[in-house]
């Protein structure tokens, strides 16, 4: 169980956006305006001098959509609703919560757009492992693994009514890993790509969305904030 102790509370929950970049963290914040419209500010969290610093639009785009940032964004009403991965050969897939995801080659040409639905339920969230993009199906408590070209499902770790995810809503890859955030169980489960073990890494008190880590700094993103672990 990790307490909050053992945590440093960074922000709220009140923001359209995180990713991870090679200083720290991008957040897009909401704030409250005249006339109550929320605004938006896009800051930088330097994870060397815990430095909070307002960055260009042009900043987030290119860390979260590569080189061709501009071209992606373009075909997006709000580039902050999909998760992205950055593959091989220039190409990006994004993938929003609703299930329709779209892959995009060198240029930022759309090569392909569709929906990934398992069990007629919405995948969402994205990651590359090098090989595969993984995926979770929040609904049936799996995750998923696609092929990339043409994008087509490989594999499935997990069942309806297994224990090891419980809402899984966020995966992420980091040196042979993934980490999936699982809502409903508090935890973050650690999945080894070569022989798909999988283990509990982390237990929070509350339900846990996202996992990001930069170097060797952990960053978790919980019901009631964004935190340093």
């Amino acid at each position: 169980m990790v307490y909050y102790r053992d945590m440093k509370k960074l922000s709220p929950i009140n923001f359209a956006d995180i990713i991870a970049y090679p200083a720290g963290l991008i957040v897009i914040r909401e704030l409250p305006a005249a006339g109550g419209i929320e605004r938006r500010v896009i800051l930088s969290y330097d994870t060397q001098s815990d430095a909070v610093t307002p960055v260009p639009e042009q900043v987030y785009l290119s860390n979260k959509f590569g080189e061709t940032a501009d071209n992606i964004a373009a075909f997006m009403d709000d580039p902050t609703l999909c998760d992205s991965s950055l593959l091989p050969g220039g190409r990006v897939f994004v993938m929003f919560p609703t299930g329709e995801c779209a892959m995009f080659g060198d240029g930022g040409t759309l090569i392909s757009s569709g929906a990934l639905l398992y069990r007629d339920t919405p995948v969402s969230s994205c990651c590359f492992d090098g090989k595969y993009i993984w995926t979770c199906a929040p609904e049936q408590n799996v995750i998923l693994a696609y092929r990339t070209s043409p994008i087509r499902l490989a594999m499935r770790i997990g069942s309806v009514n297994g224990a090891d995810f419980r809402v899984p809503v966020t995966v992420r890859h980091y040196d042979g890993h993934l980490f999936v955030c699982c809502e409903e169980s508090h935890r973050i489960i650690k999945v080894n790509t070569r022989d798909l073990t999988a283990g509990v890494y982390k237990t929070f008190r509350e339900p846990v969305y996202n996992y990001l880590r930069v170097d060797d700094a952990e960053f978790v993103v919980l019901k009631s904030g964004l935190y340093k672990l």
